[in-house]
């Protein structure tokens, strides 16, 4: 074992793992440290910021802390307020590391470089799949544990659609509720009130698209 230390220096180990590693494996910085290091670079202060965006101080404090598992819609004012795309706030201006030995064209989104992240209390998880930018339209996978629905919706101008890839769903859409079963789709108007739950005793998972342009995210 000692042996093998001196053979190689640790920022040589570094180096070198660092030119092998995928994408996806370079780990980027959380979401909370993201979320410090725009505000501060905006020279806002965490009122500021909770002025401009709607987010309370606490809220802001907490998704900072990494205390706080924040909707898409937290997201959306926040990236607002600091006039950056929601990639930029999800996984960092760069989108790629520099260092990445196969770069995708900035129209393509590699399955292994889906940024993931969890929403509420309940286990909802959101994989986003557009490339990164500012898009007009955002698409993601949602999967929903048994027994879970969407939190935090936000209604407004814009339009929704999907398709059910797994399992069942009730959608509510302005107080008509309907099962959806794998291989249904759907598409309404953002301004129409709107709830996404899942019954049944296994997961299911949706792909989600949406039209930001106004630049609000409903989800």
């Amino acid at each position: 074992m000692q042996a093998k230390a001196k053979d190689a220096s640790p920022a040589r180990k570094s180096a070198a793992l660092r030119r092998h590693q995928a994408p996806s494996a370079r780990k980027a910085p959380p979401l909370g440290a993201r979320l410090r290091d725009l505000r501060r670079a905006a020279d806002l202060s965490l009122v500021q910021l909770a002025d401009k965006s709607g987010v309370s101080v606490g809220m802001i404090s907490q998704i900072e802390r990494s205390l706080s598992n924040p909707s898409v819609r937290t997201l959306e004012r926040l990236r607002e307020a600091l006039g950056i795309p929601l990639t930029s706030l999800l996984e960092g201006d760069e989108g790629y590391p520099p260092a990445a030995s196969e770069m995708p064209p900035e129209f393509v989104r590699r399955a292994k470089d889906r940024p993931l992240f969890s929403v509420g209390k309940g286990g909802l998880q959101k994989a986003l799949l557009s490339p990164h930018g500012d898009y007009d339209i955002k698409f993601m996978l949602i999967s929903f544990p048994p027994r879970t629905k969407s939190v935090d919706i936000l209604v407004g101008p814009g339009e929704k659609a999907g398709v059910v890839l797994e399992g069942e769903i009730d959608l509510t859409v302005a107080g008509s509720t309907e099962r959806l079963q794998a291989g249904d789709s759907f598409q309404f108007s953002s301004e129409l009130s709107h709830r996404v739950e899942n019954p049944g005793a296994g997961t299911a998972q949706l792909l989600w698209i949406m039209n930001t342009k106004p630049s609000v995210i409903h989800l």
